[in-house]
Formats: C-alpha cells, structure tokens, sequence
C-alpha cells in the first residue's frame, strides 16, 4: 500500500474511534487497568503502561517530548498533564491531527501541547530539540531504520525513549521486524528495557470481544465503517509480542 492510501486509511480509521459505541468497547475492556475517559487510544494502552511510559521518560515542567504516531492525542495531552512537559505529537492522518487539537483546546492544554501533520520518519522538527520520545503501537507503520534515525535525530545528548511496540513472529507489514533492538543500536539509542507488556493478547481478545458484543449497535450508528473493525475482531490473533522499550541517546 503507497503512503497516500495508508494516510486516506487512517483518516477513516480514526473517524471510526468518535464512535460512542466504540468508546464504551474500550472502558468494558479495560476496566481492570483503565486509563481516563477522555483518552480514547488507537491502541491497547492501559493506565500502567502510562503511568510507565512517563515513570521512564522522567521529564517535568520544561521538557520536551515528541510522541511518534499520536493519533487522536490522548497519550500526549495525558503526558502533559501528568508531568508538566511541553509535548509535540507527530501523525500523518491529518483528520487526526484535527481532532488532537481540538481535544487540546477543550482540555485547556494548547499552551503546552501541539500537534503536527508529518510523517513519524520525517517530522521536520528541530534537531536535538527534545529529552524525550514516546511511540504507542505506532512504528510498525514505518521504516524502522528511519523512524530509529529520526528518534536519535530529535533527541538531546542523554535524551530518553519510552514506547510500547508490536514485534510480530512473522512480519505481514514490510515495515514491521521481529526485534527492534538492533535498529536502536544502529541509530545509536541504547536499549534499556526490552520486555513484553503484560497480558497482550487477553487485553486484545477482551477488546475484541467487547466490539463483538456491541456489533448490531456498532453497524447502526456507523454503517459501513463499522465493517473492517468488526472483521478484524474476528480474525484469529497472529503471533506477535507487544513490547516496552526504553532507551538513551548514545
């Protein structure tokens, strides 16, 4: 798929996630470790993993942080909020963008966190302008030696990463690799932690098993969109591990 279908893919996708349907499938799923209401991820993520990104990030009031594939921002606005940094997040789904700045402004944080249309290789933000990086099940969708270059890239001398990953057995992206540790080293970020997130694939099945039980609701207040979510519900997992890295810029 060319980089224009991917982004009008997207788009799509996160018009599908203003669903209220789709929200209530989210909060049924993670009520066991739920992260606020108003964090509507693209993604797995679960309060502690939050909580972890930011606990290894270690940034306050005065730093800096980019998130990679932001999405509809909730994983930036929540960084914000808990440690006072300035967060920029990246994606390249402008409907996206939109809506994070929105959010933004509805949460009173467009002071201290903003949102740009770019790709997560090739953000054009300045060099060595950040402490620290954070991705949520978002580099998959790019080159991984780039997208580790462009982390290096954006990091001060010293700076932290702090991402969870999807590292599938049997890649079906071209983008996607089995292990990222040896593109960290490349870009010369040395891996800290490197471990499988807790309960991956009960997390996913008690998500898709929500959207299942919610699917008669799901297709009459989305139609058609609802279709390739729900098909995805329904396709048995792959073998992948979703992992927590952490790094320093060399």
């Amino acid at each position: 798929m060319d980089e224009d279908a991917s982004v009008k893919g997207f788009n799509r996708a996160f018009r599908v996630l203003d669903s209220k349907v789709y929200r209530e499938a989210v909060r049924a799923s993670s009520q066991a470790d739920p992260v606020p209401e108003w964090v509507v991820p693209f993604s797995f993520i679960r309060g502690s993993e939050l909580q972890r990104i930011a606990a290894h990030l270690a940034v306050d009031e005065g730093a800096a942080v980019v998130d990679l594939g932001c999405g509809l921002g909730g994983t930036a606005l929540w960084i914000a909020e808990r440690t006072g940094a300035k967060v920029t997040g990246v994606d390249w789904a402008s409907e996206a963008v939109e809506s994070a700045s929105e959010h933004a402004q509805r949460r009173g944080q467009a002071d201290r966190v903003s949102f740009l249309v770019a790709n997560m290789t090739e953000t054009g933000l300045e060099s060595g302008s950040f402490d620290g990086v954070t991705s949520v099940d978002a580099i998959m969708f790019a080159d991984p030696d780039l997208v580790c270059a462009e982390m290096a890239r954006l990091l001060r001398h010293g700076g932290k990463v702090a991402l969870i990953a999807i590292e599938p057995e049997i890649p079906v992206r071209e983008t996607a690799v089995t292990d990222y540790r040896p593109y960290f080293d490349r870009a010369g970020l040395e891996v800290g932690i490197h471990e499988p997130t807790p309960d991956w694939p009960e997390n996913r099945e008690r998500f898709f098993g929500a959207l299942r039980e919610r699917a008669a609701r799901l297709r009459e207040e989305l139609g058609e969109a609802a279709e390739p979510l729900l098909d995805e519900a329904q396709t048995p997992p792959g073998v992948s591990a979703r992992v927590f890295i952490t790094a320093t810029k060399r």
